[in-house]
């Protein structure tokens, strides 16, 4: 089997890109807001607070995921590490967070990245119009878990679905 990209090409640009664009958003706010004619700045201050607040929280511990038939090759952009595909706990998502949507694995043993990793999918055009990008609230209305498919391979992957 090739080695197969299964975090979404946009992790660099949420982990990286994003969080630069909201620090130097609020660096602005707290200097514009010092000024007394920048009165009605305080908005500027608080969506740049709380989207720093948000990107940390959600985005910053995304890691690149690769896999292959019997490991998982995990980066975070400086260091990559391979870990055994048998050495996986469990797989879910956290879809309780609508805007940092992520799958979440978990070792049985701690690797450098630790016990846990999270990571972005990848998501196409057609998995949008099947799963609705709201998944969560319409799971909530409706009684009906949504999982993204990589999820379920990972789990076959790692003998964990019978």
């Amino acid at each position: 089997m090739q080695i197969k990209t299964l975090s979404s090409s946009a992790t660099f640009i949420l982990k990286f890109v994003m969080p630069f664009i909201f620090v130097v958003a609020f660096i602005y706010s707290v200097f514009e807001i010092r000024t007394p004619a920048s009165h009605d700045m305080g908005w500027l201050h608080l969506i740049a607070s709380g989207g720093a607040l948000l990107y940390v929280r959600g985005y910053f511990g995304l890691k690149r995921v690769r896999c292959d038939a019997n490991n998982l090759f995990i980066s975070n952009y400086f260091q990559e590490i391979s870990v055994p595909i048998n050495s996986i706990k469990s797989v879910c998502d956290n879809m309780g967070y609508i805007f940092s949507y992520a799958v979440i694995v978990d070792f049985k043993e701690a690797t450098v990245f630790g016990n846990k990793i999270k990571f972005r999918p990848k998501i196409s055009l057609a998995m949008i119009i099947e799963f609705p990008m709201n998944a969560y609230w319409f799971s909530a209305l409706f009684q009906q878990q949504f999982e993204h498919p990589i999820i379920g391979e990972l789990q076959e992957l790692a003998g964990l679905r019978g």
